[in-house]
């Protein structure tokens, strides 16, 4: 294999490493079980004053409109014994927010997946010998590259989470409609600060096993097919 196809075939492993992490993201961040082993955590119903039920209905209605399966956020329930309106302007309006970062992380994560895979693909063409050592090799290039940062970041998370998230929204968002009063504000007692701690820490400890599992199968092949 050329020099040259070979560190193509790495950056087609590095655009499925973020596209990998993206779909992950995108696997815990709906997880409705996950969901609910916070709430039970952080005893959510009394935090909002949403019943369980509505607490339930809540999430739901959250799903369908990050997913764009909705138009809007609109839903009244009881909020400590009142009917009322569960998300005010300036939850929905950072929720537009929340909605577009989305929709962009998945469209960036579905043309990173489809194009990498080519690079692979493309590049494992010119490889007449040793194939699958070169794309061993090129595995751990791509990805170990990628797999540097993310071990950073989630070092930065586990020392002061409150730091990493702050900077998380001050990178990606362009206003501070994300700043939301606890005192007043459903949304930020349905997902605090500790709920997204979790969901952070799940999601890097997803990926890092997803990748350590690619990375023995990928070994164990090469050593069977190179033996």
């Amino acid at each position: 294999m050329k020099r040259t196809s070979k560190w193509i075939q790495s950056l087609g492993f590095f655009f499925l490493a973020i596209s990998l992490l993206l779909t992950i993201v995108d696997f815990w961040c709906f997880y409705k079980p996950f969901y609910n082993w916070q709430y039970q955590k952080n005893n959510t119903t009394v935090a909002t004053g949403l019943n369980e039920e509505d607490l339930n209905k809540t999430t739901d209605l959250l799903f369908a409109y990050l997913k764009d399966e909705r138009e809007d956020l609109n839903m009244q329930a009881l909020v400590h014994g009142e009917e009322r309106e569960v998300f005010d302007a300036r939850e929905k309006a950072h929720m537009v927010d929340v909605k577009n970062l989305y929709l962009g992380a998945m469209q960036v994560r579905n043309y990173l997946g489809i194009l990498g895979i080519l690079l692979v693909i493309a590049t494992g063409l010119f490889a007449t010998k040793d194939r699958f050592l070169h794309l061993f090799k090129s595995y751990q290039k791509g990805v170990g590259a990628f797999l540097g940062f993310i071990l950073i970041l989630g070092l930065f998370a586990v020392v002061d989470f409150t730091s990493f998230w702050t900077n998380f929204h001050h990178v990606f968002f362009t206003n501070d409609l994300w700043l939301l009063d606890p005192n007043i504000s459903i949304m930020i007692n349905m997902v605090p600060e500790p709920f997204f701690f979790a969901l952070v820490m799940v999601i890097v400890v997803s990926y890092l096993l997803a990748l350590l599992i690619t990375y023995i199968v990928l070994y164990l092949f090469q050593k069977k097919v190179n033996a």
